[in-house]
């Protein structure tokens, strides 16, 4: 795995806050003198993750195209899924597998939580153009203590209508009031319980999706 520094969202519950921001991190650049430092053999894929790397596409581009002429490993993308299309065209035919979040149905959440505006939308969009690239797509849902009804029902509604053969769903239970979470959060401001954890999976399975872990 590649970790990139950097982030377009400023998710307040961020269990990777300290990435959001590159100017304190200390850490290598990513050209071509980092190929020689990397250990491929044995290795299954080349992940890139963060942060998140539609930060930081334009240097990976330009990584990717140094890479050893006998490459051959698989390109792993670990996304916020609040990507542009401009974004997703660039790498189309590059990346082998998607690993996008969908945080948020519901607009007035992604603003509040995460300062993104049209969050539901933008996912939306983004994850039908992965899935649309016919190359494996997994979604990550992060169950938010009590978010079952404005969040993950409308979220796993619009997986259940795209083309499901490419496309694989994992319900993360691990969500815990981290970063900047206070109790003007409100429900962000505990952990998530087994039972709405158990909701969203049952819903998923009731709605034919693909579940993994």
């Amino acid at each position: 795995m590649l970790y990139l520094a950097g982030c377009g969202l400023r998710c307040r519950f961020c269990q990777r806050g300290g990435l959001q921001d590159p100017v304190k991190i200390k850490g290598q650049p990513l050209d071509r003198t980092l190929w020689s430092k990397l250990d491929i053999p044995g290795a299954r894929s080349l992940s890139f993750i963060g942060g998140n790397p539609d930060e930081s596409l334009y240097a990976v581009l330009k990584f990717l195209k140094k890479a050893p002429d006998d490459w051959n490993l698989p390109i792993v993308w670990n996304c916020h899924g609040y990507a542009s299309s401009s974004t997703l065209q660039l790498l189309e035919g590059i990346v082998d597998v998607y690993v996008p979040d969908f945080k948020y149905g519901q607009e007035d959440c992604g603003r509040r939580f995460s300062l993104a505006p049209h969050y539901p939308q933008t996912a939306q969009r983004a994850i039908s153009a992965m899935v649309e690239q016919k190359v494996p797509v997994y979604v990550r849902i992060l169950v938010l203590p009590g978010h079952f009804k404005c969040c993950h029902q409308p979220v796993l509604n619009f997986l259940a209508s795209l083309d499901q053969e490419n496309l694989f769903v994992s319900i993360r239970g691990q969500y815990c009031p981290d970063w900047m979470i206070s109790c003007k959060d409100g429900e962000l401001n505990r952990r998530v319980t087994f039972e709405e954890v158990d909701a969203v999976r049952r819903l998923a399975d009731q709605l034919g999706l693909n579940l993994v872990a």
